[in-house]
């Protein structure tokens, strides 16, 4: 008997393209008989466990980490084959979507925000699931409403209390103290400014950057105050 007070497990939240590629990768190379980390090593540890979650969510493997007939086939399309074969995987990881009253060609943002919190996800993590699944959904020719888009991340506490202290800006500045190890700071100059400051994990990759760079945009035009229809 299920225990339906059981928590659901979070959505996948591991950039798409880790995802394909790790499955790319495994098109061109032998199928294991079990899927876990000792066959990641070129994988950050947080991309290791991001993805082990997201391939259980989409049950591609099982508890114990055997790929499922689904997870093979998957592997194993090719192009004319892939979309439709993905499709299946998601209407069937995703029945919060698929099964309850959300009708994904005419839906908002706040829709399928509400529909991941729901399954447990929260804060940053929530933004990294809806981008997972709006980039899996277009690889499997799913037809989305042009008014859902990847949610802004959350502002944490201290940034908002800052600002409910009077500091008007969008961003208040990072204290040193809240620098850690295994990040590095990169300064960019500016012409007659200060520097602008970015603090990136010291594993960060290409992948990161496809997933950091429309956020960091929608950042930038908020902070301009420009908005779009």
């Amino acid at each position: 008997m299920i225990d339906e007070t059981e928590k659901p497990m979070t959505p996948a939240y591991i950039p798409y393209k880790t995802f394909t590629r790790f499955i790319n990768w495994l098109h061109g190379t032998h199928i294991p008989t079990q899927i876990d980390k000792s066959m990641m090593s070129k994988m950050s540890g947080g991309d290791q466990s991001a993805m082990i979650s997201a391939l259980k969510f989409l049950k591609l493997i099982d508890s114990d980490g055997k790929p499922s007939q689904q997870f093979i086939q998957l592997i194993e399309s090719n192009e004319e084959t892939k979309s439709s074969l993905l499709k299946t995987v998601l209407e069937r990881a995703y029945p919060f979507i698929f099964e309850d009253s959300i009708d994904l060609k005419r839906a908002t943002t706040k829709q399928i925000e509400e529909a991941f919190k729901g399954q447990g996800a929260s804060g940053s993590t929530v933004v990294k699931c809806i981008a997972f699944f709006l980039a899996a959904a277009k690889a499997a020719d799913l037809e989305i409403s042009p008014f859902v888009k990847t949610p802004l991340p959350v502002r944490n506490a201290s940034r908002r209390a800052a600002t409910s202290k009077g500091d008007t800006r969008p961003f208040p500045p990072i204290e040193d103290e809240e620098f850690v190890a295994g990040t590095q700071k990169l300064k960019l100059p500016l012409l007659g400014k200060p520097d602008v400051i970015l603090i990136i994990p010291g594993d960060f990759s290409r992948e990161d950057w496809a997933f950091l760079k429309p956020i960091l945009e929608a950042y930038v035009t908020r902070l301009f105050g420009e908005n779009t229809p």
